[in-house]
């Protein structure tokens, strides 16, 4: 359990080398790239995504800006 990409920072120092670290809750949009910089390799998307009783437009819509955003960040 990590809070943040801040902590997920932190325990890098101390986690082996080449850990592949999945981000999953409180992952989004505005984050996204604050956790790849903190050393997350892969993400879990939930709320972010689909909230009950939203609208498939609205959850495209959604999809689409999470995978715009995926796309900008390195490899």
């Amino acid at each position: 359990i990590t809070h943040g990409p801040t902590h997920l920072k932190q325990l890098s120092a101390v986690l082996p080398k080449g850990v592949f670290v999945w981000a999953v809750g409180g992952v989004g949009v505005a984050n996204l790239s604050d956790w790849r910089k903190a050393g997350a390799r892969a993400f879990g998307i939930g709320g972010e995504l689909y909230m009950p009783g939203q609208s498939a437009m609205e959850t495209g819509e959604k999809a689409v800006k999470l995978a715009r955003e995926a796309q900008m960040l390195p490899t």
